[in-house]
């Protein structure tokens, strides 16, 4: 069985990033990738001209510093340092002849390169920079009867340390994460940011707004949770967002003029993702596109007056129009990024009676035609401003779906065809025993059982169990909670990376989120409804986390998530624990896959 693989081809190009005029907030200072031992003397660099080293809005805030034999060997570095006027290299080896040094953003995304070449007699330099050609990624998926290739092209000037000759042919299989780091009191339905937790801080008059840094990232001299490198700590390669807007809304929950608001720069999230020599994570993005695009009657018009209902209908008209040019803005914005592997155009808006009517035998009605009238055009609006990165959606795991999508319309293209920009069917699966209903060969309803003008490889877009159980009205969370769930990742994730027409799967989540149990309280770890088949018989929405939450230094569960002084999160912010039986698990199963 050919294994699936991501290509990586180092090409130059000049691909442009998006960047923005938002204040970032990175890290730098740190040294990454295997650094080469050094000993010899010190060398000292100038750099005057910091105030010009600005592109599209954007300053490098780190030096990354290689030294290289008069052969080309490289015998120095990478080591990274924050960028200044006056900067020292220390213990060069007298062997360097010639340094290269990149100048970052964020602590790792190259914007700048200077040459410059060592002498024994001078230990002062002053190198010139210049612009280097952005990195960019090119997504692609080949297909070999049911066998599945993910082909990875990098395109961009690449650090030196980079394994140019080494990585041609890279096997891979997507090993994702889930990531909503809602705090405590933090619900993702909330206005604003409806879940991003991503975007870069900026200033607004006399004040700078804060963002969630402290939850995901590095800053330097600062003290942070630093989620993603628990992340890059289990083998994950990729994580989804479930929302990662250019526009957010108003506090009201109403919609802000996009020609006047403020625009959501993620950068320093996205390069803290890529930025990692070793261990950089590629970036699904979901697109929370609400039901009222997926749907063509809403309830609430129903419940009007016949003399209201234009009203509604004109209201829904203008909701629609905000959130298309929203999730325009936002592909336009992220695809630019080479973390960015693709995007979902949503997750779950997927309800039976507008997407696979009667299980799945229809008839086909107005509902259905406009809800996959709608896919096709978010997917067409995603694949027109970038091709090159991946699309699809996350759907509830339905067979039902795919009987519908692939028997209706009765005339013409069925539907699942009309959907050829889609790279692969994202699935939400919870199974406990198999994955014969998705993929099971021969099987009606299973997506190995559609025609070839229908079929494409599977991603799991969310796979996972509870590791919580039930002492009477409290969730409980225990080793043996913990242990069964481990189990069932352990002989899962197994049956996952052993099928081929499976990319991969984003285990579903990473830390618990307290606002998910329908009916529950945002500062309550809130009980689900018995599941028998679940490792410990609940579904328990707010306890599928790889790691749990709680509060830190004495503050109540009812307490603001949000800093009194701007957004971010408050201090001390909330901590995650982890369910090590969990983590174990899934980093063996990851780590078991090229």
């Amino acid at each position: 069985m050919k294994r699936h693989v991501i290509s990586y081809l180092l090409l130059v190009g000049l691909m442009g990033c998006g960047s923005s005029n938002d204040l970032n907030t990175g890290f730098s200072g740190s040294n990454s990738g295997a650094t080469l031992p050094v000993q010899g003397r010190t060398l000292t660099l100038q750099q005057p001209d910091l105030a010009q080293l600005v592109r599209d809005g954007d300053s490098p805030d780190t030096l990354d510093a290689e030294g290289f034999d008069s052969s080309g060997q490289r015998v120095f570095g990478p080591v990274r340092i924050p960028l200044q006027a006056v900067m020292k290299l220390e213990q060069v080896p007298v062997e360097v002849t010639n340094l290269q040094l990149d100048y970052l953003r964020n602590g790792g995304y190259m914007l700048f390169r200077a040459e410059v070449g060592v002498d024994q007699k001078n230990s002062e330099l002053r190198p010139q920079a210049r612009q280097t050609a952005l990195n960019d990624t090119n997504f692609s998926i080949t297909r070999s009867g049911d066998d599945y290739t993910l082909n990875r092209e990098l395109t961009g000037d690449l650090p030196s340390e980079a394994p140019v000759t080494a990585r041609g042919v890279e096997e891979m299989r997507i090993k994702g994460v889930c990531y909503s780091p809602s705090p405590i009191n933090f619900s993702n339905k909330q206005a604003p940011a409806v879940g991003d937790l991503f975007w870069d801080r900026f200033t607004s008059g006399p004040a700078t707004i804060w963002n969630w840094v402290k939850l995901w990232g590095k800053i330097p001299n600062v003290q942070t949770r630093n989620d993603l490198e628990r992340i890059r700590a289990m083998g994950a390669n990729t994580i989804r967002l479930y929302s990662c807007l250019r526009y957010q809304l108003n506090s009201d929950g109403t919609f802000p003029d996009q020609s006047t608001a403020h625009a959501f720069g993620h950068e320093a999230f996205l390069d803290q993702c890529y930025n990692d020599d070793v261990k950089p994570l590629s970036v699904l993005v979901d697109i929370p596109m609400p039901d009222v695009c997926f749907r063509y009657t809403l309830k609430e018009a129903l419940d009007q007056k016949p003399e209201d209902r234009e009203r509604v209908k004109a209201d829904r008209a203008r909701q629609i129009a905000w959130w298309e040019a929203n999730l325009r803005a936002t592909v336009e914005d992220l695809s630019k990024h080479p973390a960015v592997i693709g995007f979902n155009i949503m997750n779950e808006q997927d309800g039976a009676d507008w997407s696979h009517p009667n299980g799945g035998q229809g008839p086909d009605n107005e509902e259905t035609q406009y809800f996959f009238s709608q896919a096709v055009k978010y997917a067409g609006i995603v694949k027109g401003i970038d091709r090159h990165k991946l699309c699809g959606w996350a759907f509830h795991d339905s067979p039902d779906l795919v009987i519908f999508g692939s028997q209706f319309p009765a005339n013409g293209p069925k539907y699942l065809e009309q959907l050829s920009d889609f790279d692969y069917w994202g699935v939400n699966s919870y199974q406990t025993k198999d994955f014969t209903a998705i993929v099971g060969p021969g099987l009606r309803g299973s997506y190995a059982d559609l025609p070839a003008s229908m079929k494409k490889p599977v991603l799991l877009t969310e796979l996972g169990w509870p590791a919580t159980g039930h002492s009477g009205d409290h969730l409980i969370d225990t080793p043996a909670t913990q242990a069964a769930t481990a189990d069932k990742i352990e002989k899962m994730y197994k049956k996952v990376y052993e099928n081929p027409m499976f990319l991969g799967a984003c285990y579903f989540e990473f830390s618990d989120e307290w606002w998910k149990q329908p009916g529950g309280s945002d500062s309550v770890w809130d009980i689900g409804k018995s599941n028998d088949g679940f490792p410990n018989g609940f579904w328990d929405e707010e306890g599928f986390g790889l790691f749990s939450v709680s509060r830190s230094g004495g503050r109540p569960n009812d307490d603001s998530p949000w800093n009194p002084d701007g957004n971010g999160p408050r201090d001390p912010y909330d901590k995650v624990i982890p369910r090590q039986p969990l983590i174990d698990a899934l980093t063996a199963a990851f780590r078991s896959v090229p």
